[in-house]
């Protein structure tokens, strides 16, 4: 009777200890089964919105680091670029100052030459006028002499060397009334009507070539040189055809000594 007593005991506490181990072994197998679900559902969501973001992220942070590597470089282009047009511009206004400088110079001078010329434009009229009366009347001389010749041309006698002179006297003062009158323009800032009182210089001009003896052909060639370069420096060089037009009367006059 004690012994089947004692017996019964064991048994049940072998039973209940079989029964933990399958206990635990079921809710061992369960929770692997729970972590092996939960792995196997949780990979691609894991996958989807924290690897994908992660790997599409980098790429982004790589081509953000080339796009701006590139405007880097674009920018440092362009930096060149901008130093060298800067450099050219300062370059320019230096030049553009170095002009003006020059243009100021020459407008000083164009002045001081204007105001010379305004004071001597009451003289030059009065010398104009001066010498177109002297022209009027060797003109009226060479005509009464023309036709004096023509009535009593086998009677008197009148000698080619004083027709001469009196050509060569005409022509000079026509040379210089024409300068006059080119200087009187040229006051007024008038080059065109400047032009065409030269112009008028070049008839008695060539009426000086066939009157002239062969020792003062020279400063004829000079003096009509000279009215060649004033003509240029109306048309070219205004500013300076004042100057040249003086060089020319001084021609004038020291040829009319000879």
């Amino acid at each position: 009777m004690s012994q089947q007593t004692t017996t019964t005991p064991s048994f049940r506490q072998g039973l209940g200890r079989f029964l933990g181990g399958c206990l635990r072994l079921v809710v061992f197998g369960l929770l692997v089964a729970a972590l092996t679900a939960l792995i196997y559902y949780a990979t691609p969501y894991v996958y989807r919105y924290l690897v994908i973001p992660v790997q599409n992220n980098r790429l982004a942070i790589e081509q953000l680091r080339n796009s701006q590597s590139g405007f880097q470089d674009d920018l440092e282009a362009r930096l060149a670029d901008q130093s060298q047009r800067i450099a050219q511009l300062e370059a320019d206004l230096a030049a553009n100052r170095e002009a003006r400088s020059e243009l100021e110079n020459m407008l000083a001078q164009n002045e001081e030459m204007l105001s010379t010329q305004s004071a001597t434009q009451v003289e030059l009229k009065a010398d104009l006028e001066a010498q177109g009366q002297a022209l009027a009347n060797l003109e009226r001389d060479l005509d009464t002499l023309d036709a004096a010749i023509a009535e009593v041309e086998q009677s008197i006698a009148v000698p080619e060397a004083e027709i001469a002179t009196l050509q060569r006297r005409t022509s000079l003062v026509e040379m210089q009334q024409a300068t006059l009158k080119a200087r009187l323009h040229l006051s007024d800032n008038d080059a065109g009507q400047a032009l065409l009182a030269l112009e008028d210089a070049r008839q008695p001009l060539r009426r000086l070539r066939s009157v002239v003896p062969s020792g003062e052909r020279a400063a004829l060639a000079e003096i009509e040189e000279q009215l060649d370069t004033v003509t240029t420096a109306i048309q070219e060089q205004p500013f300076t055809a004042v100057q040249e037009l003086e060089i020319m009367w001084q021609l004038l006059q020291e040829f009319s000594r000879q």
